[in-house]
């Protein structure tokens, strides 16, 4: 099982960061092809919504 943390999530909805963007993607599709579960804990969520609201001003709701 594989544990995705803040950091992981917010890359991945703000794409700030290609390089990293694109490991991510590469390691996630892996994980898929190999039937590997992936897991995210309630503290990463409500910190990335935290994250994603105070640094890149996004509201509950809104598509990034």
């Amino acid at each position: 099982m594989i544990g995705l943390d803040t950091n992981i999530l917010v890359r991945l909805l703000v794409n700030d960061d290609q390089k990293q963007n694109n490991q991510i993607v590469k390691r996630l599709e892996e994980a898929e092809r190999n039937g590997e579960q992936l897991f995210i804990s309630k503290l990463v969520l409500i910190e990335a919504m935290w994250v994603l609201n105070s640094v890149y001003g996004f509201k509950a709701g809104q598509n990034c």
